[in-house]
């Protein structure tokens, strides 16, 4: 089989949707060998010398590059369907097509976008979901959306969990545990955030509730972070906050040391009030490290009672779970229950499942 992908979300961004593509690519060349993979990605190099704005690079990319280049190339390389890993799709190509949602935010809270990107998205999914031979959704919780905002039929959509890469596990190696404290100058115990900064993320609770914690614990708060959109005045909450000399931004790590960063935490604190999915919970129990997230989230579905499922608006909620977590029985109690629950998501298994899919439509 021919394979083609829609790979431009590498430009964009470094969090779940690449993250997503990358692993389901690599484990299908790893159970699938004689599978042919074709890439197509937007060059960024038609705009070196210039500067172009965000907005006519996305009309670029989305209404001509992707609308007219890309079936063009998938045609010329006789691919026998593409796969669009991130909400949009060529609308007028004769190929198979799936389409991977990992949530619709954009419709769900459109105050928090743009106007601009908000039309774009309302003029689009419904012709994207109309044109998709079939939808690839990341949790039953994004298929639930489809069906209800988008009147998908819920046949046409197949639940396919994210997975979590092996390199996400208990780290015992405790020279390798002390050389990333020693560079990020890690002494005390600390919370774990690991995403985007932006609205959704509920950033400005998990502030105002470190800083309540801090007030009575010495616990710092380590932020690991690819960046976001939107979050100017939530970066200047962070470095206004009374607790701002124990907040550490870190920034976007190498991957091979991110597996170490959760193994060093107290706990990961995941506080969104939207999520299709949410990553980070699942890589943070893989490795041992317990998870407090929002219960109004996608996070029941995935975390489940392997994590403290809390009110994200009750900062003595938050409070109690993080000091459940320097009780030890409790903390081993979790620890274990998260490992558990980590064991059932596997990009092994998403991609064989994917496969599967795709020998229908090819």
């Amino acid at each position: 089989m021919r394979i083609g992908f829609d790979t431009s979300t590498y430009s964009l961004t470094k969090g779940g949707t690449t993250v997503y593509l990358k692993n389901l690519i690599k484990n299908i060349h790893k159970i699938s060998p004689s599978e042919e993979i074709f890439e197509y990605q937007l060059s960024t190099n038609k705009y070196s010398g210039y500067t172009i704005s965000k907005k006519l690079e996305t009309i670029y990319r989305e209404l001509i590059w992707q609308q007219k280049s890309l079936p063009k190339m998938a045609l010329k390389d006789k691919v026998n369907l593409i796969h669009y890993p991130n909400h949009y799709c060529t609308l007028n190509s004769k190929l198979p097509t799936i389409v991977t949602f990992h949530d619709i935010y954009i419709l769900r809270n459109p105050q928090a976008f743009t106007k601009w990107h908000s039309k774009f998205a309302n003029f689009l999914f419904p012709k994207v979901v109309k044109r998709a031979n079939h939808i690839i959704a990341i949790s039953e919780f994004t298929k639930n959306e489809l069906v209800q905002y988008l009147d998908v039929p819920e046949e046409k959509i197949t639940v396919i969990y994210n997975g979590v890469d092996y390199k996400f596990k208990t780290i015992h190696d405790e020279d390798l545990l002390n050389q990333i404290k020693n560079k990020y100058k890690i002494k005390n115990p600390f919370l774990l955030y690991v995403g985007a900064i932006e609205p959704r993320k509920n950033i400005n609770l998990m502030i105002n509730s470190f800083c309540q914690i801090r007030s009575k614990m010495n616990i710092d708060l380590v932020v690991v972070s690819f960046g976001g959109w939107n979050n100017k005045e939530l970066l200047n909450m962070i470095n206004e906050s009374p607790g701002k000399d124990y907040i550490r931004l870190l920034g976007y790590l190498p991957e091979e040391e991110l597996p170490v960063i959760y193994n060093l935490a107290l706990g990961l604190i995941y506080l969104s009030s939207y999520e299709g999915f949410g990553l980070p919970m699942v890589e943070a129990m893989a490795s041992g490290c317990p998870v407090i997230a929002s219960s109004n989230t996608v996070a029941e579905e995935i975390v489940g009672k392997a994590g403290a499922l809390i009110n994200p608006n009750n900062e003595e909620e938050i409070v109690e779970s993080v000091t459940r977590l320097l009780n030890e029985s409790y903390r081993h109690e979790i620890i274990e229950q998260g490992l558990n629950r980590a064991k059932n998501f596997s990009w092994e298994k998403c991609a064989k499942e994917t496969l599967t899919i795709y020998q229908k439509f090819s």
